[in-house]
C-alpha cells in the first residue's frame, strides 16, 4: 500500500502520441502531488517537462495547430522534392522550440528534478546499424515477450544514460534533449550527444522506475491500457481506464490528440479524488475501478 500523501517520484512512461493522456491525468491530480524527482523517458519526458513546467494546455494547442496542418503521417510527394518523407521531427521540435519559455525553465530548474532517459548504441557500431538492430530487438521482444521494459537491447549492449532536464539554458537544449530520448529512426534524423550516438531511451526502458524508486514512494504513469509492469514496494503504477484513441506516432488528427488529453483529464478525475481522500493505494491503481 502506498500513502498518497508520501509520494517522493514520479515515473512518466514513454508513448508517444498517447503521452497526452498523461498530460491531461496531470492536469487533474497533479496538483496533489509534490514529488522531489521525475523519472522519463520519450515522449514522457516532453510531458514531464509540460507538467512541471506549467506549459501543458501550451503544447495541446500548439501540437493542435501542427496535426491540423498535416494531412499524413507520410509525405510520399517528397521522395521526388528531396524533403523529409516523415514530418514527425520537425513537428516535434517546433512544438518544444515555440512552447518553451524562460518562466518554463526557470520553473524545471526550482521545481523537482527532472531525469531523462536515452539509449547509447554499443561503441564501434555505425550509427544506422546501431539503430536498425535496437528497434529490430525492441519491437520483436515488445511482440513475442510483452515486455514494456525491455531488455533484449541491453544484452546487445545498448548503455542507459540519465540527463536532467534541469540542466538545460534554452529551448533549443531542452529540444534537443527531448529529441534525443525520442529518436526513432526514420521517423526521426540520426542523432547525436556528444561523440555518441543515442536512441530512444525506450529502447533500454521503457518505464524508467529504478531511477527515482529509492527516494521513497513513487508513482508511475503507463500510457496504454494494457500494461502492467511488476510494481515493487512503495510504487503504484497507474493506466489509461479503456484503449487510447491515438497511436504512438499519429502527427495527423487533432481531434484524436483532443480525445486522448480528454480521457486523461476523466481518468485523472478518478485518481484525484483517490489522492485527496487519503486513502492508501494499492500496488496497482486501475482507474476503471
Amino acid at each position: 500500500m502506498l500513502d498518497p500523501q508520501a509520494i517522493r517520484a514520479v515515473v512518466f512512461a514513454g508513448g508517444g502520441c498517447r503521452c497526452f493522456w498523461q498530460a491531461g491525468l496531470w492536469e487533474e491530480a497533479g496538483h496533489a502531488l509534490r514529488p522531489d524527482a521525475v523519472a522519463s523517458v520519450s515522449a514522457g519526458a516532453a510531458f514531464a517537462c509540460a507538467a512541471l513546467g506549467g506549459r501543458t494546455r501550451a503544447v495541446l494547442d500548439a501540437f493542435k495547430r501542427r496535426t491540423a496542418a498535416n494531412p499524413s503521417n507520410l509525405h510520399l510527394r517528397n521522395v521526388r522534392g528531396g524533403g523529409p518523407l516523415f514530418p514527425h521531427y520537425a513537428m516535434y521540435r517546433g512544438t518544444i522550440l515555440e512552447t518553451t519559455t524562460e518562466q518554463m525553465l526557470a520553473a524545471l530548474r526550482e521545481g523537482p528534478q527532472i531525469h531523462v532517459m536515452l539509449a547509447h548504441a554499443p561503441l564501434g557500431w555505425h550509427p544506422a546499424v546501431a539503430a536498425a538492430v535496437g528497434l529490430v530487438a525492441y519491437r520483436v521482444e515488445r511482440k513475442v515477450a510483452r515486455r514494456i521494459r525491455a531488455r533484449w537491447p541491453l544484452r546487445l549492449g545498448y548503455e542507459p544514460t540519465m540527463v536532467r532536464a534541469d540542466t538545460c539554458a534554452n529551448a533549443d537544449e531542452l529540444a534537443d534533449l527531448i529529441l534525443q530520448s525520442s529518436c526513432v529512426p526514420p521517423l526521426m534524423p540520426l542523432m547525436r550527444r556528444g561523440t555518441r550516438g543515442v536512441l530512444d531511451g525506450a529502447l533500454v526502458d521503457g518505464v524508467p522506475v529504478e531511477q527515482v524508486a529509492h527516494l521513497g514512494p513513487t508513482l508511475v504513469l503507463l500510457s496504454r491500457h494494457d500494461d502492467v509492469i511488476p510494481t515493487p514496494p512503495g510504487v503504484v503504477a497507474v493506466r489509461p481506464s479503456a484503449p487510447l484513441p491515438i497511436k504512438l506516432w499519429d502527427y495527423a488528427s487533432p481531434q484524436r490528440v483532443q480525445a486522448t488529453f480528454d480521457q486523461g483529464r476523466r481518468d485523472g478525475e478518478l485518481l484525484a479524488r483517490a489522492l485527496e481522500a487519503g486513502a492508501p493505494l494499492p500496488a496497482s491503481l486501475d482507474v476503471r475501478a
